[in-house]
């Protein structure tokens, strides 16, 4: 590492803290000078046991009421109250637990002036400021890792700060914690960690359920491991005819193989350990423990409660409550987003969209050498023995 490189990253970390600051303060701006929209989102049930609010209370409001919005009250009320309703399924649990954890001890010295309510909303907050930083810094570590270039790493940590889609890594959502987790992933997975990456990828998987395709990441090294020994060993030894006579004696090839399943099972594992404790709240239990006011709530909105009524996805024989919830809920399917009525938000992304395809274009074409380096192929020579 060059010692440009190390003059460059405190510049990604200055400006991601910056940028959270813009984004925070244009927010608390904009929710306070321009009307709310009136929409039928959820919203959380307020506890009527909780203290009244304070001016400290205000004002963590004030700040940050215009982001504590849509998804937000999903993340903040499974981190108060749990998956009480199953359209809160749809919420993967780490970062409503990370929320929820942080909040009480902070809650103990904090009571005094504020609410559980401010409390948890600050929490919330705080935490994705904190891995927006992290996932800023740990995105230059790797792409200087993949491109030995500290200013390609610069500028990609600078456009991930400034990208379209910033507000979401400042409001309570998992977008942040996401990104972190896949991105620390992925660094150590080129940086050949071992399983040791699969750790912070099913981490990500508890996060988002998108998070089961950063599996590919590893997937895809040891694949490109088993390959490269291939070509050597086949290079090497020309008498070589059958398959199987690549398999060497001391059992690197099996080693490569037990490590994909360990990182395949360890990647994997968050996601369908959430999908178990679904089916047995929602699926096993008979009767259901949940506080008055959640209980009124529910039967005025009519929502779902654990044990209270049948549940189709529950006699599923891939039980996957995330998929049933996310199609009944929000009608969420292959092609389903494509209405007429959604023409506006197409509009709306095309330049983005555009941009994406446009730039891919141009690095798959000016960089296909290193495309061919890293999938560890080769241009031969024409000359030479055949």
């Amino acid at each position: 590492m060059t010692v440009k490189a190390f003059s460059l990253k405190p510049k990604v970390t200055t400006f991601a803290i910056l940028s959270r600051l813009f984004v925070l303060t244009l927010s608390c701006l904009s929710n306070n000078l321009i009307p709310d929209h009136n929409s039928d989102a959820f919203i959380s049930p307020s506890n009527p046991y909780e203290k009244n609010a304070t001016v400290c209370d205000s004002i963590v409001n004030f700040l940050f009421g215009g982001i504590n919005r849509w998804d937000a009250q999903y993340f903040l009320h499974i981190s108060r109250y749990g998956y009480t309703f199953e359209n809160c399924l749809a919420f993967f649990p780490t970062y409503p637990i990370l929320t929820h954890l942080t909040s009480r001890i902070l809650y103990i010295p904090l009571s005094i002036i504020l609410n559980e309510t401010s409390v948890t909303t600050f929490c919330a907050v705080a935490i994705n400021f904190y891995f927006f930083v992290k996932a800023a810094e740990v995105l230059y570590d790797l792409t200087e890792k993949l491109f030995k270039n500290c200013q390609l790493a610069y500028v990609a940590s600078i456009m991930f700060c400034v990208n379209p889609a910033s507000i979401f890594f400042s409001a309570p959502y998992s977008e942040t914690l996401f990104s972190f987790f896949s991105f620390y992933g992925m660094y150590l997975s080129v940086s050949d960690h071992g399983i040791l990456c699969s750790v912070p990828l099913g981490l990500s998987a508890s996060v988002r359920s998108n998070g089961i395709l950063n599996t590919w990441f590893p997937l895809f090294k040891i694949a490109n491991n088993v390959f490269q020994r291939l070509s050597n060993k086949l290079k090497s030894d020309k008498r070589i005819v059958k398959r199987t006579d690549v398999i060497d004696a001391d059992g690197s090839f099996l080693n490569l193989f037990l490590k994909a399943v360990l990182v395949t099972v360890i990647s994997l594992a968050p996601f369908f350990a959430f999908q178990a404790y679904c089916y047995s709240k929602y699926c096993k239990a008979d009767t259901y423990d949940i506080a008055a006011f959640l209980a009124i709530f529910a039967h005025e909105k009519d929502f779902v409660l654990p044990g209270s009524r049948y549940l189709p996805w529950c006699d599923d024989k891939l039980i996957l409550p995330y998929m049933y919830v996310q199609q009944h809920y929000w009608n969420v399917g292959f092609l389903r987003y494509y209405e007429f009525k959604q023409i506006p938000n197409f509009i709306l992304a095309a330049p983005v969209i555009f941009l994406i395809f446009t730039m891919t274009f141009c690095f798959v074409s000016l960089h296909m050498n290193f495309n061919i380096r890293f999938l560890n192929l080769k241009v031969e020579s024409s000359s030479g023995d055949n």
